[in-house]
């Protein structure tokens, strides 16, 4: 039955409805009884293809969420590093002056104490 067309499927209906009477009074089945089988056949099979309609979906918006939460991690990490690139060049020169004042000072206070200078 699944790979039936439409057309298939409304002709074996009809005969089915053609049919289901004499098949009725042979086996004595009252008409809800009848219909109400095929219909929890045919509501079985769209709940089911329903339920993975909805398991795509949830997984779908769990992968767009878990996207957007890495995307929002990259942008923070790339304006802290846009920070700390634009910082870094000017703690390291004020780092090399501050040794090289240092360093003056301590050859100064050495030639001082050896009254080299």
């Amino acid at each position: 039955r699944v790979g039936l067309s439409i057309q298939q499927r409304s002709a074996t209906l009809q005969e089915q409805k053609q049919n289901a009477p004499i098949q009725k009074e042979q086996e004595k089945i009252p008409d809800n009884v009848q219909s109400d089988s095929t219909l929890a056949v045919e509501t079985s099979h769209i709940s089911i293809e329903l339920e993975k309609m909805e398991q795509k979906i949830t997984e779908l918006v769990s992968n767009s969420a878990r996207s957007k939460d890495i995307e929002q991690d990259f942008h923070s990490k790339s304006i802290y590093l846009n920070k700390a690139v634009r910082f870094w060049p000017i703690f390291r020169i004020v780092v090399v002056i501050l040794a090289g004042v240092v360093q003056a000072h301590l050859v100064v206070s050495y030639m001082k104490s050896r009254h080299i200078y």
